[in-house]
C-alpha cells in the first residue's frame, strides 16, 4: 500500500468515526482532533456614525463607519445599515417618520430624494446596523443637510 493509499484510508476512517455519536474526549483517545464549535457574535449594541460626503443636486452620498478610532468600517456582526431619510425642518421624533432608503453593504451610500422634495429643503439622514440574521440595531443620531435644487437627471447609458 503506497502512502497516499494509506492517506486516504485513514481519512475514510476519521470521517466514518466523526460521524459515529462519540464524544471529544474520545476522539482525543483516538488521536483525532475535537469537534469544532462556533459561536454567534452579537450584534454591536453601538450606532453607526453617518458622515455627509456630498451634495450634488439632489443626490447625497453618506459614509457609514463604527464608532471606533480603529477605523472598522462596520460593527461586528453585522453585514451592513438600514439607511433612512426625512424631509423636514425638525428631526421626528416617531421613528415611523422615516423613509427607508435601502441596505447599505458598503461603506458609502447613496440617496437620490425625488423632484418633489423643494430645492433648500432640509432633509435628514440616520442609519442603523443589522446583523445576518436581520436583527436591527440602535440607529443613529439623525444628520441634517439641505437639498440643492434642479431636477434629477436620468443617464441615458
Amino acid at each position: 500500500m503506497t502512502r497516499s493509499n494509506a492517506c486516504r484510508e485513514a481519512q475514510r476512517l476519521a470521517a466514518i468515526i466523526y460521524g459515529a455519536p462519540v464524544d471529544d474526549a474520545q476522539l482525543i483517545a483516538l488521536g483525532l482532533l475535537p469537534r469544532t464549535t462556533y459561536t454567534r457574535r452579537a450584534l454591536s449594541t453601538e450606532p453607526p456614525v453617518v458622515q455627509v460626503i456630498s451634495v450634488v443636486g439632489r443626490v447625497v452620498r453618506i459614509r457609514l463607519r463604527g464608532q471606533s478610532l480603529e477605523g472598522g468600517r462596520r460593527a461586528i456582526g453585522a453585514m451592513g445599515a438600514q439607511v433612512y431619510s426625512h424631509v423636514g425642518e425638525q428631526a421626528p421624533e416617531d421613528p415611523r417618520a422615516y423613509h427607508h432608503e435601502g441596505l447599505a453593504t458598503r461603506e458609502t451610500f447613496q440617496i437620490v430624494f425625488p423632484n418633489s422634495v423643494p430645492g433648500g429643503a432640509t432633509a435628514w439622514v440616520c442609519a442603523a446596523w443589522v446583523s445576518h440574521r436581520g436583527v436591527t440595531g440602535t440607529g443613529s443620531v439623525p444628520i441634517s443637510l439641505t437639498i440643492q435644487g434642479g431636477p434629477v437627471v436620468m443617464d441615458a447609458a
